[in-house]
């Protein structure tokens, strides 16, 4: 083994802060886009449009759009049907005039005193 001697610079080599190839691009360096690259760009530019179309679902039930967003860009085939499954807020429902029922969980008018599907006498709701 060598020893090293004051003010040598043989101990102090340079870490390489990148691969040989560069950060990105091709393995050649030039900073080029391979087709490879491209096409994975566009998967994920689909898949974040695509978690649009739960997150907007999802909202309009009362839900927070970018929870879904990102639920429906990683899992849109779940988030889709889960957004179409949930049920609304119930809040959500009052703004637009209905509730649901307290017998059997259907949506029914704010102001009914009978529910449409099963008949049965439901209580007033008291206004706000």
């Amino acid at each position: 083994m060598a020893k090293y001697q004051a003010g040598s610079t043989a101990r102090h080599r340079a870490i390489p802060l990148a691969p040989a190839g560069g950060l990105g691009g091709s393995p050649s360096g030039d900073g080029r886009l391979t087709r490879k690259d491209g096409l994975l760009m566009e998967w994920v530019i689909v898949l974040m449009l695509l978690g649009i179309i739960p997150a907007y679902v999802a909202m309009a039930k009362g839900r927070n759009f970018m929870v879904w967003w990102l639920y429906g860009t990683f899992l849109f085939v779940f988030a889709i049907f889960h957004a179409i499954m949930i049920r609304p807020v119930d809040e959500n429902l009052h703004h637009y005039g209905r509730r649901y029922c307290p017998h059997c969980e259907k949506i029914i008018d704010l102001d009914a005193t009978r529910c449409e599907f099963c008949e049965a006498e439901v209580p007033p709701v008291k206004k706000e």
